[in-house]
């Protein structure tokens, strides 16, 4: 009997014990960021009301953290004053800073995100997880250090190899990162040119027009002089940037590119049969500043100025450089429509182009694009809903757009200036998130012009189709804090591309109707230490223009610090 009562006795003070430990202990601030995962959107507004309506509410973190939380799944626009609130309220637990700034970082911003404020409340947690680290400290902080730096990581993804630090400031201990160094590689062995496959058709189509132009041969070109304007170019170009950043101050970037591609262009098109090599090197400095106003839009303003030197693109002197400087600006504008977002992005760049040539006249290009972006947020009923995620929102994206390109080739007599004027329009939808495939589908239509009608009118359609398989899933796979065993080089994630297009001719000439199908796989590697993050791609397209009974074998490489 006695030894039953010391076992009662015993049981009886580690009952007491874990009971006071459970009084003094706060609830985990962890789950608090799981709160309505699996919920309706009207579920989590009764939620919201239930939570908003409590008489201690306004004097508990957690709770208002939970608020924030819900807030943020139906795309409130007092969540960032719930998240703040919380943090008033209890000061010292750095997990709230680090919702906030998960926030800023993965659902706010205009395509950026609000990237000062995010990592200001980043370092905010480190310096309270430093103040009160001990034996004392709660168990979830090592969680909570562990989600802050992998998150540091996805903020700086972008900005490449941490080349400089400044000292900390009166809101942290840590050295915050400065300057950044970028190096983007990329090679080819394709029928276009670096960024230009997206409307080659056209621009095989344009050649073959000008060269049948009664300013050239005035004749239609032979099938064989039409294969042979089909022609395999193996584009480089290397990319080295300098990026500095500083607190709220907009990001500066110094940059110098460096490109060849030979076979690039027709320069007599007399004989559109012999090509000539493009030999590009360009420099300049650009800024981007992503910041919000009121309650409920976020924007994201940026310019760039550059200089070119190219060589190998004027007809009939393809040594001759040409000089060209390069504005351009672009501003992006988000708002939550519910849990919904949109965004609308505007472009415009303006190159004044300079030929080195006596007999060869100026010519300037002016480009004027728009894109509206409707982002479909709330659950979808597959495996998560976007607003789970911490690395990549993924919701369906249906979106549209335009760009006008405007190319005056002016002449000492204006009578004789010449405008070249081409359109592109496109339409599409982005299913993305469909447990680990991405679907996007994207239509467009080419057209091209001149006033002096060489080269003639003409348009084509495209059909767009991608299927991403994630075979890594960054969000799926990986834990939101850094991984259990660490090597030098992490896998993020690792996600195969295919890819379907098909050209047809909607006007004028189509000889060039073609179709490409192709598989990419794409990696993204980080580094735990330096908080750099790599991506790598590997690539075999099939390209097949039917009308002329041409096929052609395409690979593409790239590796990237910095993008």
């Amino acid at each position: 009997m006695k030894a039953v009562m010391l076992l009662l006795n015993i049981c009886m003070v580690f009952t007491g014990i874990a009971s006071a430990q459970a009084r003094l202990l706060p609830p985990n601030p962890i789950h608090c960021d799981e709160m309505g995962s699996g919920e309706s959107i009207p579920e989590i507004r009764r939620h919201i009301k239930e939570l908003v309506g409590r008489p201690a509410f306004d004097t508990n973190a957690y709770e208002n953290c939970q608020v924030a939380t819900l807030r943020k799944r139906v795309g409130d626009r007092w969540t960032e004053s719930s998240y703040k609130k919380t943090i008033r309220i209890d000061t010292s637990e750095p997990a709230y800073e680090l919702f906030y700034a998960d926030y800023l970082r993965n659902f706010r911003g205009a395509g950026r995100p609000l990237f000062a404020a995010a990592e200001r409340h980043y370092f905010k947690a480190l310096k309270k997880l430093r103040q009160r680290a001990g034996p004392n400290s709660p168990p979830w902080d090592p969680i909570t250090g562990s989600r802050v730096q992998r998150a540091l990581i996805a903020l700086y993804q972008e900005d490449g190899i941490t080349a400089w630090s400044r000292r900390s400031d009166k809101e942290t201990t840590d050295e915050i990162p400065l300057a950044f160094v970028a190096s983007l590689n990329r090679f080819a062995q394709s029928t276009a040119d670096l960024d230009r496959d997206v409307d080659d058709i056209r621009d095989y189509t344009s050649e073959a027009l000008f060269s049948e132009s009664r300013f050239r041969k005035n004749q239609p070109l032979s099938r064989d002089e039409l294969k042979s304007l089909i022609r395999t170019k193996f584009p480089l170009e290397t990319l080295a940037r300098l990026r500095v950043r500083y607190g709220s101050m907009p990001s500066i970037d110094l940059f110098r590119t460096y490109r060849q591609a030979p076979n690039d262009a027709v320069t007599n098109f007399f004989v559109p049969d012999i090509f000539n090599g493009l030999i590009l090197n360009s420099y300049g400095i650009s800024a981007e500043k992503p910041f919000s106003f009121g309650r409920t839009f976020d924007a994201d303003i940026g310019g760039t100025f550059k200089e070119t030197r190219q060589k190998g693109l004027i007809e009939f002197s393809p040594t001759v450089s040409e000089v060209i400087r390069d504005y351009e600006t672009k501003v992006a504008v988000s708002k939550f429509v519910g849990p919904d977002k949109v965004i609308l992005q505007f472009n415009y760049a303006y190159l004044a182009i300079h030929p080195e040539l006596a007999n060869v006249p100026d010519r300037n290009r002016e480009f004027t694009g728009a894109a509206l972006t409707y982002q479909l947020l709330r659950p979808q009923g597959f495996r998560s809903s976007p607003y789970d995620r911490h690395f990549e929102i993924r919701g369906w994206d249906f979106f549209g757009g335009f760009l006008l390109d405007n190319e005056a080739f002016n002449d000492a007599n204006a009578a004789n200036n010449v405008t070249v004027i081409r359109r592109d329009y496109f339409a599409g939808v982005a299913l993305k998130g469909m447990g680990r495939f991405d679907l996007t589908i994207q239509p467009t239509v080419f057209s091209s012009s001149s006033s002096n009608q060489a080269p003639a009118s003409n348009s084509q359609y495209r059909t767009n189709a991608t299927l991403i398989y994630r075979r890594i899933d960054e969000d799926r796979d990986r834990s939101p804090g850094l991984p259990e065993t660490r090597h030098p080089l992490n896998v993020a994630s690792w996600q195969l591309v295919m890819a379907l297009r098909q050209d047809l001719a909607v006007h004028n000439l189509d000889a060039f109707e073609n179709y490409k199908a192709g598989l990419k796989s794409d990696w993204k590697f980080f580094t735990v230490s330096g908080r750099t993050t790599i991506l790598a791609s590997l690539g075999y397209d099939f390209q097949r223009f039917y009308k002329l009974n041409k096929n052609e074998n395409i690979f593409n490489v790239s590796l990237k610090v910095g993008f």
